[in-house]
């Protein structure tokens, strides 16, 4: 049986509505309500928020929350909501409105880490997670080693540093025997990896996972001397189309989405 199996839709009170914990976006949530309630006041709410119920006639949201608070900023004494036909597990309506608003793309990193991570706690398998939210492996796994970050990485991935260059940068910066981080040297790694290539950033991590007695400035120096090798390859358009897709997705160039992907596929094949 689907989840929306017996449900119902019908308009509701707002005031008998929660948002509660399960939505996924945390950040920015008001952006944009604006523009979105005058669209909502001059064509209609075009799909029903969907809400699970409550015990005393109470629901909450599982997605639309930004539908619904549109309607508050229009002073709207109901909306019209699809009511499932029972209570909603707080991971489902997290999988649920994460999934949703994919498929809307407004998302923040911040808003992905945070529910991958709740996820992950819950099923404790990368790739469960990335099977039923459809993300790829590689980016479950970049968001639920978030946690592993220290603060001023934390810091410098929610200010918009690209999450795969802190995890690097720490990387670079990690004792392998003790595992402490030496928090002086990643945030230089990562103010350097951000003006970088992907080929540059795995080659500061290279000589400094190497050498880790050498200075992260001469880390630095050493990596743009080392040698590059040029690959030619010609691929079908279906692959070539998917190639670009995953550029626009990720905001990098070519040949960094194909290096990216070949660490990837080999990395989770144990080959690196």
């Amino acid at each position: 049986m689907t989840i929306t199996e017996n449900s119902v839709v019908k308009e509701i009170p707002l005031d008998q509505i929660d948002i509660g914990l399960s939505q996924v976006r945390t950040s920015d949530i008001d952006q944009g309500i604006q523009e979105l309630a005058a669209s909502i006041e001059k064509i209609g709410l075009l799909e029903p928020i969907v809400v699970s119920p409550k015990a005393e006639e109470r629901y909450e949201v599982v997605t639309g929350q930004r539908r619904f608070l549109a309607h508050q900023y229009l002073g709207h004494e109901t909306i019209r909501a699809t009511i499932l036909a029972e209570p909603v597990e707080p991971e489902i309506a997290k999988a649920i409105s994460l999934t949703e608003n994919m498929v809307r793309q407004n998302l923040s990193t911040k808003d992905y880490i945070d529910a991958c991570t709740e996820l992950y706690r819950k099923y404790g398998s990368i790739k469960k997670i990335s099977d039923t939210l459809g993300l790829p492996y590689y980016k479950v796994s970049q968001y639920v080693k978030y946690e592993q970050l220290i603060e001023p990485l934390k810091e410098k991935v929610e200010s918009g540093l690209k999450l795969d260059v802190a995890l690097r940068a720490q990387k670079a910066a990690t004792d392998s025997s003790s595992k402490e981080v030496n928090k002086e040297a990643a945030i230089i790694y990562a103010e350097e990896m951000q003006k970088m290539s992907g080929l540059q950033q795995r080659q500061i991590e290279k000589v400094a996972i190497q050498e880790p007695s050498v200075p992260p400035k001469e880390v630095i120096q050493r990596s743009r001397r080392q040698q590059q090798m040029n690959l030619r390859v010609v691929v079908g358009d279906k692959l070539y189309d998917a190639l670009n897709q995953f550029t626009q997705d990720e905001e990098i160039d070519q040949n960094n989405a194909v290096i990216t992907l070949l660490e990837a596929a080999l990395s989770e094949r144990g080959y690196l």
